[in-house]
């Protein structure tokens, strides 16, 4: 249950932590041709290294700029129908 409850905590954090990007996100690329998210997984391990530095050393203000910064730069653009079947094999009893 500890293991869950960590990995909650872990999603929720950065959930919260990518939001302000995500919006900012939104509103620049508004216009364009495609529209951009922020790479979850990018986020997720970033939020693991910086727990660190934002709870025990209380360096929140400097590791949330850097952790936007490094967000920011590592965008990707979502391509709308971009879905391939896949064959599905099926094995035997």
């Amino acid at each position: 249950m500890q293991d869950f409850y960590a990995k909650v905590f872990i999603m929720t954090t950065t959930a919260v932590f990518e939001f302000p990007v995500e919006e900012r996100l939104k509103r620049e690329h508004s216009n364009k041709k495609l529209s951009y998210k922020v790479n979850r997984t990018n986020a997720l391990s970033l939020t693991k290294e910086m727990s660190y530095k934002i709870f025990i050393r209380k360096m929140g203000k400097v590791a949330l700029n850097i952790f936007d910064k490094i967000l920011t730069s590592t965008v990707e653009a979502v391509r709308p129908n971009r879905k391939n079947e896949r064959k599905k094999i099926r094995k035997p009893p």
